[in-house]
């Protein structure tokens, strides 16, 4: 048994001597190093060689899924090929719906608006003589020259006879609530033999346009070749109806 005391003296200890050089001590603690060492490049060299087969899975999978996808691509163009005519005819009919659209974006149907600017009419007036200023499909609305004036995309020149000025007065009333309405100028009335002669220029706004054929008018973007040519047909015979109707207002005032 031995005692050891605070000055960290052994007293009755075994006794031993070490005759070993520094040396040689040293040397066993260099070896133990180099075998740590060593053993740490080897998990080093283990985890790297891993990480490159795991990388190396990985970009042989990417490969193939990317030499897949190509195959598939080129299965796909041929098989589209296969179409181009079909895709050229439907870029036509995307291109005449198109300009349909354009072509019909300031149309106003003469026929129904003079016909509903006659039912403003009171009982006793009877119009003279009408004419129509609008912009065509290319045309920009014209700007306001007047301060009072509203914005315009047709004027209507009606000259108009009345019994009486009251007539006269409660028709440009009526005309406040015609569709599209923007402003209305009238001339001060002459009397006639027949009666009170006025001339009348309403302009109308946008409000006025038809829009057939936009889709926020509710109708369909694309029509069959059969409806497409019916409804052609319609408005060329409108617009006969309507040069009729003109030509003969005008031969009658």
């Amino acid at each position: 048994m031995s005692n050891k005391d605070v000055t960290g003296l052994v007293v009755g200890g075994e006794p031993r001597i070490d005759f070993l050089p520094p040396e040689v001590k040293a040397g066993k603690r260099a070896r133990r190093t180099l075998r740590s060492l060593i053993a740490l490049v080897l998990a080093v060299v283990v985890v790297c060689a891993g990480g490159y087969v795991f990388a190396s899975s990985l970009a042989v999978q990417a490969q193939v899924a990317l030499a897949e996808e190509q195959a598939k691509t080129q299965a796909l163009l041929q098989e589209q090929s296969q179409y181009s005519e079909a895709r050229t005819v439907a870029g036509q009919v995307s291109a005449a719906t198109d300009a349909r659209l354009v072509g019909t974006a300031h149309e106003i149907l003469w026929k129904e608006y003079l016909a509903e600017l006659a039912g403003t009419l009171p009982s006793g007036v009877d119009i003279i003589e009408v004419s129509v200023d609008s912009i065509s499909a290319t045309d920009l609305a014209p700007v306001p020259s007047a301060p009072l004036e509203q914005e315009r995309v047709a004027t209507i020149s009606v000259t108009a006879l009345a019994p009486n000025l009251s007539s006269v007065a409660a028709w440009l009333d009526n005309l406040r609530e015609i569709r599209g309405f923007a402003d209305v100028w009238g001339t001060p009335a002459q009397l006639e033999d027949e009666g009170y002669e006025v001339e009348v220029r309403l302009n109308i706004n946008a409000e006025a346009f038809e829009k057939r054929f936009s889709q926020t008018n509710g109708a369909e973007p694309a029509e069959s070749n059969d409806e497409a040519d019916t409804a052609g047909e319609a408005d060329t015979e409108g617009d006969a109806e309507s040069t009729d109707t003109g030509a003969s207002t005008e031969s009658e005032g």
